[in-house]
């Protein structure tokens, strides 16, 4: 996890994403852009999330009876 310092803003990996969801890490990098952005941070493709977009997600997917 990283902090943004200036703005506040807390990064993830995807791998932690992926525990917040309960699910592996291939599943979150299949998620598409539109639904949960991401940052490219190396060539290789690493990613991060803002903590704030993966909690919105969760917020707009949850199943309530």
């Amino acid at each position: 996890m990283v902090t943004d310092q200036d703005t506040s803003r807390v990064w993830i990996t995807t791998r932690e994403v992926a525990v917040w969801l309960d699910v592996h890490p291939n599943t979150v990098k299949r998620l598409p852009p539109s639904e949960l952005p991401y940052l490219k941070v190396t060539s290789r493709g690493d990613r991060r999330y803002l903590l704030d977009d993966v909690e919105a997600y969760i917020q707009r997917n949850m199943v309530r009876g």
